[in-house]
């Protein structure tokens, strides 16, 4: 008896832990590559703009890059209330956004300099 016992203690140890392994797989709705043009925008570098997210951690720390779509990303601050994210470009401009739905956001891009107005910005999950 005491053998079947620990068998079965074993067993449901077992898929215990695999269920909590499964939950931990689950992908954060910010993960991925979001990608969009920022309407208006007048530069040399273009108006296509890339954030990537590659973990939303538990803790509420988010890892990420944005930049140049084309261009070598640069790390970014990135912070996450419901569905409001906003971005802390490595040049110091702002991107604050607001998800639409589970493939796009919607937001402005401001300048770090402030001088020009902000940017509207659309960007879609690859």
């Amino acid at each position: 008896m005491t053998r079947i016992l620990g068998i079965l203690a074993i067993v449901f140890l077992g898929l215990g832990f695999t269920g909590d392994a499964n939950a931990q797989k689950e992908k954060h709705w910010l993960v991925g590559t979001w990608t969009g043009e920022l309407r208006d925008f007048k530069s040399n570098e273009g108006a296509s703009r890339t954030l990537k997210v590659t973990k939303v951690l538990a803790d509420g720390t988010i890892e990420g890059q944005w930049g140049i779509t084309g261009s070598k990303l640069q790390k970014a601050t990135i912070t996450l209330d419901g569905k409001a994210v906003k971005v802390m470009t490595s040049a110091n401009s702002r991107v604050e956004l607001t998800q639409q739905n589970e493939k796009e956001m919607q937001g402005l891009f401001s300048t770090a300099s402030g001088v020009a107005r902000p940017y509207r910005l659309t960007l879609t999950k690859e």
